[in-house]
């Protein structure tokens, strides 16, 4: 036998074998982490109840990471989404509802809408098949997904059925129509009570039939179908709610009305449990311990750990000198709640509503036939100011106002409820806005001037004593990006550029660290204290183990502290003005307003709060925080926020 050419013959034939091998088997594409083994097919998927059946590509879990892939033809034939394919740059891109998410192959940030979401289960190609991650790809088009563990199922739900919800007590949703009627009770057959616009968030309290109950920005309560809202996808999980008092010297009560014995007080600012609810009457837990009632009307009801949001927040109520920032009519009686106030019985009418401009200032003027009182409070997403005219009819207002000021862009008008007559008035506005109003009697009636206007910083900053604390330093860096970013560095200019924005406007700054230094958390706070500082201001960015968190929050003393002196309204307060400077000037996801023990909040003995302005674990927030002019804009959101705090405080 030939050796060599038998060799030469073995080594043909293996070559042939081998590609015979290739083009028979083609090789899996492997995902990061995961071996060819790791991919599990024994998983069922069912949608809106019928089970789907998939003829070639098989769903399965990648056993690594636990996540669920399907083939992408399933999401067009199932989800209701159109789906295109960019050959040349291998992206799938996929529309439902107004969304539009470009999923690159291969690649753990797709983007939905444009904004970057990072996955730990990317999109991949298998056997020549482009497959998904279920989940992702099934909530981003608005199903509700579910998984049973025992029996491998994945529950898709596409189509809800007439009746169904989704929102329980205690979650927010978002309204989806351009404007929705709020009416009395849960059905078209109830009287309309008011309405909410499209973008407006709202807690829930109960459901029915497809309807929610839910809590006004004035207050008040009504219902809005669940047709026409989503759940927000801010939201974590539904919160536990609490009761915020919202008045001074307030009865605590045995039983849910003023006929039972007072069995205790509270004031405006405590944070009571809540239990059950009972008419207009709620059944409360006692931060001292003990159980009682409150009425609905002297409290907000809120998440316990975040306050509701900005645009639930009404302005607090400012009487001296016949002048407020929001209110100024006595606030309602809590021992006659039915007793009708003088207002219902009012038969007035709006003659005349003038818009005008004095240096910067827009003012408008509003003449009624006979007595009015008002109630004046501010939304957000977007900005607005709303006037609440109680005892007035609209007689001949237009609608709507054009004024395009340099504040003001429109006025809308409308009748808000009958019995009692209240007429809204709705300003949109370019921005946040501060506001004084002053009513005064006319030969003919009554007359309400209101004045819209942005606080200039020196006006209110000069004279201020403010601690800034930049969080973490020196052998503590905080979070760190995954460039290397660490929080600890950008917390420090940041708390520069705010510290010289404060001292050019008149402000006398404490920086409870100006260097790459470690500080003690109960040293920050001291500082501040020896020196004398009106406000605490601490300065850190947030992380997440999932990189696609993102969002700005503010945070505030959670507790009431004894021996401090520190009003929780003031925290309160401190909180929201930084907060909506924050969301307006860096226009990132709203993760809210929260309270916390944070050590630096705790123990403050002047208003505090910390800011988190943006997730450095996030890619594309990282990129920003590495930004100056994004950094500067941090810095110049709170110290307007700063300004606002105190033009308020002033007011």
């Amino acid at each position: 036998m030939n050796i060599g050419g038998g060799w030469g013959s073995f080594m043909r034939l293996l070559l042939i074998i081998t590609l015979l091998m290739t083009l028979l088997f083609p090789a899996v594409p492997v995902m990061a982490g995961e071996a060819s083994t790791g991919l599990s097919y024994d998983v069922k998927v069912q949608v809106d109840g019928d089970q789907v059946a998939f003829p070639d590509q098989k769903p399965f879990i990648n056993t690594g990471t636990g996540r669920t892939y399907v083939p992408l033809r399933f999401v067009t034939e199932k989800l209701g989404a159109t789906v295109n394919w960019n050959q040349q740059e291998k992206v799938a891109i996929v529309e439902k509802s107004g969304k539009t998410v470009k999923a690159p192959v291969g690649s753990n940030e797709p983007t939905v809408n444009g904004q970057a979401v990072y996955l730990d289960a990317p999109v991949r190609l298998i056997n020549a098949r482009t497959v998904v991650p279920l989940r992702f790809m099934s909530e981003t088009l608005g199903t509700e997904v579910k998984w049973n563990s025992s029996t491998k199922t994945v529950y898709i739900k596409v189509n809800q059925a007439a009746g169904e919800t989704d929102a329980s007590p205690g979650s927010v949703i978002e309204i989806t129509a351009d404007v929705l009627n709020v009416r009395s009770g849960p059905g078209t057959s109830t009287p309309e009570i008011g309405e909410v616009i499209k973008g407006d968030k709202l807690t829930v309290f109960e459901s029915s039939q497809g309807w929610y109950k839910v809590e006004l920005s004035d207050g008040s309560m009504g219902w809005v179908s669940g047709r026409f809202v989503k759940v927000d996808d801010a939201q974590d999980s539904p919160g536990v709610m609490q009761a915020v008092v919202d008045a001074t010297n307030v009865n605590i009560r045995s039983g849910p009305g003023t006929d039972h014995n007072i069995i205790g007080k509270v004031d405006r600012g405590e944070r009571l449990g809540i239990l059950e609810q009972a008419g207009n009457w709620v059944k409360v837990e006692l931060v001292q311990g003990g159980i009682g009632w409150i009425a609905d009307q002297l409290i907000n009801i809120e998440e316990a750990e975040a306050t509701t949001p900005l645009q639930e927040e009404q302005i607090r109520e400012e009487l001296e000198n016949n002048q407020d920032r929001g209110e100024n009519y006595p606030p309602p009686s809590e021992e006659k709640e039915e007793e009708q106030t003088d207002w219902q019985n009012y038969d007035s009418t709006v003659a005349d509503l003038e818009v005008g401009e004095d240096n910067g200032v827009t003012v408008a003027t509003v003449n009624t036939t006979g007595a009015l009182e008002h109630h004046i409070f501010t939304l957000t997403n977007p900005d607005r100011l709303v006037v609440d005219l109680k005892g007035v009819k609209p007689g001949d207002l237009a609608e709507e106002i054009n004024v395009n000021s340099e504040l003001v862009k429109r006025i809308r008008t409308g009748k808000f409820s009958e019995n009692p007559d209240i007429v809204r008035l709705v300003f949109d506005v370019k921005e946040p806005v501060m506001f004084a109003a002053t009513k005064s009697k006319k030969k003919d009636g009554e007359e309400l001037t209101l004045k819209l206007y942005v606080p200039n910083l020196g006006t209110h900053l000069k004279g201020k004593t403010i601690a800034i604390d930049p969080g973490h330093g020196g052998s503590d860096p905080g979070a760190i990006g995954s460039s290397g970013l660490k929080e600890k560095d950008v917390n420090i200019n940041v708390g520069l550029l705010t510290a010289n924005l404060l001292r050019q406007n008149g402000a006398e700054v404490i920086l409870t660290r100006s260097t790459d230094a470690y500080v003690d958390l109960y040293q920050r706070t001291e500082i501040a204290g020896r020196g004398g500082a009106d406000v605490f201001v601490s300065i850190h960015m947030n992380a997440h183990p999932k990189r696609g968190y993102s969002g700005t929050s503010t945070y505030y003393r959670r507790d009431n502290i004894s021996g401090l002196g520190v009003s929780q309204a003031d925290n309160r307060l401190l909180a929201q003005q930084v907060h909506s400077q924050l969301m307006q000037s860096l226009n990132r996801r709203d993760v809210g307003i929260k309270q916390a023990n944070f050590v630096v909040l705790r123990t403050a003995a002047m208003p505090a709060v910390l800011v988190e302005a943006s997730f450095i674990s996030n890619l594309e927030e990282e990129k920003l925080l590495a930004k100056d002019s994004y950094r500067a804009k941090i810095a110049e959101a709170i110290a307007k926020g700063l300004a606002y705090y105190f033009a308020q405080k002033e007011s």
